[in-house]
């Protein structure tokens, strides 16, 4: 943790030009900070850049070239792998890891599409604070969905593309910013290619004989915090590039709640409107970005609506924490907001907020007969990626489930049964 008054942020024409005085007058604003440097995913703390874990558990590593395309049927099954697909890709900074994804071999027609959670940089104080992932770093074999040795994982014999995160730039950047990285290398967000290479070697195994099924039985495409944005955006383009029968798409953890001006001007600032992203959606869309009035909920909905065999299975907590937070900081940021917004009646979305906005846009999904949603009533931030996705239930992260005394079906339990029926 930071000493109060240590942590760089941007400081608006209305608050004083001392970082202290804005945290003293924004009492939110610093606990929120907080959360965002604790917003962590991926094991960077016991794996080595080598792939070699400290822990019990080894990663492999291949890197793609023109000889070598990393096939599955390479690899161990139910080991981690990690991929370094080079060419564009690259994390923000270039003092951390290259670009790799997160590879593990289950049955060839199953597919988990799962993009990693780790925060967001928009600007300079958040990027050199900072307020994302920096590093590719996998998650290996344990907890939640990746946990090969529990029972209860529907998706446990699935076979896991795991989009790592570490562009800063929710999994659609691509842009190069004015200002450095520790090395002194323009910063660079590269989410759309690093998020693209995935989907490429996807692809490519399909194709390939003996390595992933084509079509699929089953693809399910989700993601935790940033990457519960990066399922949403990317959605179109997996369910439309990969043959499958059966798909379900499942964000964890983010619903898109953003200051009420902000939103546009940050996806248009990371470069989304240049991005292929937006080209098979309705063209109305891309003049929204341009306009820089477009919305992450009207993506979504869109898509939702476009693939009305597809289960679009929302898994949200009524009080997020770390969902505040970031609006919070987004709130501050006068590169978002320009001229600042420190009014926490007006500007800040609190807990009820929170809830009522996100009923809203659930509400707008459900004109489409494929939309479900689990709302949980906690505070936690991101279910399947850890076990929490076991014992959740509407009731609390910890329910239990309805035998146990809790509120309903456990997450796990929703998932199977309703959701992505695996």
């Amino acid at each position: 943790d930071f000493p109060k008054g240590s942590m760089p942020w941007p400081i608006t024409a209305n608050a004083s030009t001392a970082l202290p005085s804005l945290l003293s007058s924004v009492p939110q604003l610093e606990p929120a900070l907080r959360l965002l440097r604790r917003e962590d995913h991926g094991a960077s703390g016991t794996f080595i850049s080598n792939g070699q874990s400290t822990t019990a558990e080894h990663v492999s590593v291949c890197t793609m070239s023109r000889t070598e395309r990393c096939d599955l049927s390479g690899m161990a099954p139910d080991s981690p792998w990690l991929v370094r697909p080079g060419g564009k890709t690259r994390c923000i900074f270039t003092t951390t890891t290259p670009y790799q994804f997160e590879v593990i071999r289950g049955e060839r027609d199953k597919l988990l599409l799962f993009f990693q959670g780790g925060g967001a940089c928009w600007d300079e104080p958040s990027t050199s604070f900072p307020a994302c992932s920096t590093g590719a770093f996998p998650q290996g074999t344990r907890g939640g969905v990746f946990d090969r040795a529990n029972p209860d994982n529907p998706f446990r014999a699935y076979t896991i593309a795991h989009v790592l995160y570490c562009d800063g730039s929710v999994f659609g950047g691509n842009v190069t910013r004015q200002y450095r990285d520790p090395s002194g290398s323009p910063v660079r967000q590269a989410g759309y290619e690093n998020a693209r290479s995935v989907l490429d070697w996807v692809y490519g195994q399909q194709a390939a004989a003996g390595t992933l099924a084509s079509p699929l039985a089953s693809l399910v495409v989700s993601g935790c915090s940033a990457g519960s944005i990066g399922a949403q955006i990317w959605a179109d383009h997996a369910l439309n590039r990969l043959p499958h029968v059966a798909a379900a798409v499942v964000p964890d953890s983010y619903a898109g709640v953003f200051p009420s001006s902000g939103e546009g001007t940050l996806i248009a600032e990371l470069g989304f409107c240049s991005s292929p992203l937006l080209a098979p959606l309705p063209a109305h869309l891309r003049e929204a970005c341009l306009a820089r009035t477009l919305s992450l909920h009207a993506v979504t909905a869109a898509v939702t609506a476009r693939y009305g065999a597809v289960a679009f299975a929302h898994v949200q907590s009524k009080t997020d924490d770390v969902q505040q937070a970031f609006n919070v900081a987004l709130s501050a940021a006068r590169s978002i907001e320009p001229s600042g917004c420190f009014d926490a009646e007006t500007c800040f979305t609190g807990p009820d907020r929170l809830y009522a906005a996100t009923n809203d846009y659930f509400e707008l999904y459900n004109a489409a007969p494929n939309h479900v949603h689990f709302f949980v009533q906690s505070s936690e931030h991101c279910y399947l990626p850890n076990d929490l996705v076991y014992t959740a239930d509407p009731s609390g992260a910890s329910g239990g489930g309805g035998g146990g005394g809790g509120g309903g079906p456990r997450l796990v339990e929703w998932l199977c049964r309703g959701a992505v029926g695996a």
